[in-house]
């Protein structure tokens, strides 16, 4: 990468949201496109950025969606197909939420989503899979009790099952197979460790 112009730059790590508002100030160019590590960019999406930038762009910010994969399979249902993130914003204008999970760029007004999308490979494997639940849902279980969030007995045995229920009926997580059903008990799992 270095060879082919690319800078690194090391800032100790808080949480994704501190390390990215820390980055984003670095950049040298007016427009940043910030990919995390398990993303990639598909081609029809860097013709459309590319395209985009070519003119001057219409809005702060542009939202992204994303192709969502969990052990090696895409994931077309179970709410994982309408993922969308702001992604490519104007350097000067965007900033995270102070959040330690899941936080979002926060920008005004209505923003356009693009037709490309960004390829993200969420879990390969469940070797890898566990290290990153045991974090988010301490994370997750630390924003909810600094926002004044409290689970009683009724929250901690209703809300997982109806997690499980929502990703799995509702949002037709069945119809991508084994990989559905495991995704919809593991978002139950997940609203139960929080």
């Amino acid at each position: 990468a270095a060879a082919h112009g690319a800078t690194f730059l090391q800032h100790a790590y808080v949480n994704s949201a501190t390390q990215q508002n820390w980055i984003i100030p670095q950049a040298r160019c007016a427009w940043v496109l910030l990919v995390d590590a398990d993303e990639r960019v598909r081609p029809e999406l860097a013709a459309e950025i590319a395209g985009i930038l070519a003119k001057e762009p219409s809005h702060d910010g542009y939202w992204i969606r994303r192709r969502n994969h969990f052990l090696g399979r895409e994931m077309k249902h179970g709410g994982w197909e309408t993922d969308a993130v702001i992604r490519l914003f104007r350097r000067d204008a965007a900033r995270y939420q102070d959040r330690e999970v899941h936080a979002e760029i926060v920008l005004p007004g209505p923003l356009p989503t693009l037709d490309g999308r960004l390829d993200h490979y969420s879990f390969r494997s469940w070797k890898q899979y566990w290290p990153k639940i045991e974090k988010y849902t301490d994370w997750g279980a630390s924003q909810a009790w600094r926002d004044g969030k409290r689970a009683g007995l009724a929250s901690i045995v209703l809300r997982p099952l109806l997690r499980f229920f929502k990703m799995y009926v509702l949002r037709l997580g069945f119809l991508d197979g084994a990989q559905g059903a495991q995704l919809a008990m593991l978002g139950a799992l997940s609203v139960y460790l929080k």
